[in-house]
């Protein structure tokens, strides 16, 4: 609880690297959090999944949880912006799927593109777990000093 505590303190430091121990131990009690949430959604309002008691957490988690995964992407190295191709293939197809209203107009050059989106977004989503998952980089990057070192 005490890493939750601290991403949201650091809610929006996007400087500095974060431990594997910081980025998952968030990670799971905003995920805890998140499906509280959601059952409340459907317990007080009858909504389907997404009312509005989840919709304003995930707005007010959102800030965190980018801030805490750059700076695990600091941590080993990496650039923030990496995470931003992510979402902007992600818009990408969420914007395609307004282009097409439903399958019966769906032409049949559009499958094969399809495909290839999932492919391409399941190929970066593992790469992007593989690298949230590697260890920190020993001593001092250009990020900062490495917070297993600082004792953090």
């Amino acid at each position: 609880m005490k890493w939750f505590i601290k991403c949201l303190r650091l809610y929006a430091v996007f400087k500095g690297r974060a431990r594997r121990s910081e980025y998952w131990y968030f990670l799971l009690f905003n995920t805890a959090f998140g499906n509280m949430a959601s059952l409340l959604d459907r317990l007080l309002t009858r909504s389907g999944r997404f009312g509005w008691i989840y919709t304003a957490y995930a707005l007010v988690m959102l800030l965190p949880s980018l801030a805490v995964c750059v700076r695990r992407l600091h941590d080993t190295g990496r650039s923030g912006w990496q995470l931003m191709w992510y979402y902007i293939v992600g818009i990408a197809g969420i914007a395609s799927s307004f282009v097409i209203p439903n399958r019966k107009e769906m032409p049949a050059v559009f499958l094969p593109v399809l495909f290839a989106y999932c492919a391409a977004m399941i190929t970066w989503a593992v790469i992007f777990l593989v690298r949230l998952c590697t260890d920190s980089r020993p001593g001092t990057n250009r990020y900062g000093p490495n917070p297993k070192e600082v004792g953090e």
